[in-house]
């Protein structure tokens, strides 16, 4: 993946305390709320998303799961997809009643990051089955960040799931608390 430098002193920098996190994780449950959306699962990109994905995990009562950035976690590609096991009694690979919802935060934007998850599940799971995929990013796999820095490249389905707190399309550093 191709990585903006962390702070690149020719940006604008937004600055976030604690107090922006807690209103950044409210925000994120009422526009899910609006939606009528829960998910059963949060993760955290470690390390910027992590804080931000514990709070609305811990807010909404749904289990917390984290990644690092490369590291590849087929399982919640099979549980957003709703992998059956039991082929014989199902009479399909997957069933749609048993996807999971699973909410993906990270900090800011890393548009690289999110197109390899995208990818990654995709071709590790079912990965000709891009009309069934395309249900997934529409309805069971949402993405948030507090931070946009430019125009999202993500998948166009993928695209409309993505959420933001703090939206421009200029490049800007955003400074977290714990970054500090």
């Amino acid at each position: 993946m191709n990585e903006e430098p962390l702070i690149n002193p020719s940006y604008e920098t937004k600055t976030y305390n604690w107090e922006d996190i807690e209103k950044a994780a409210n925000q994120f449950v009422a526009m899910m709320l609006t939606d009528m959306w829960k998910p059963d699962y949060v993760v955290g990109v470690i390390p910027d998303g992590l804080v931000l994905a514990t709070l609305i995990s811990q807010k909404i009562d749904a289990e917390l799961y984290t990644v690092f950035k490369s590291e590849s976690n087929c399982w919640l590609a099979e549980d957003a997809f709703g992998v059956v096991t039991d082929v014989d009694t199902y009479k399909s690979r997957w069933d749609n009643q048993q996807r999971k919802k699973i909410l993906v935060l990270n900090g800011t934007d890393d548009r690289d990051f999110f197109e390899w998850l995208v990818s990654d599940w995709q071709s590790a799971c079912f990965p000709k089955e891009d009309y069934a995929w395309n249900a997934v990013w529409n309805n069971s796999v949402r993405f948030g960040a507090i931070g946009k820095n430019v125009k999202n490249t993500l998948h166009k389905d993928a695209n409309r799931s993505m959420s933001y707190l703090y939206d421009t399309n200029e490049y800007i550093n955003h400074a977290f608390p714990w970054s500090a």
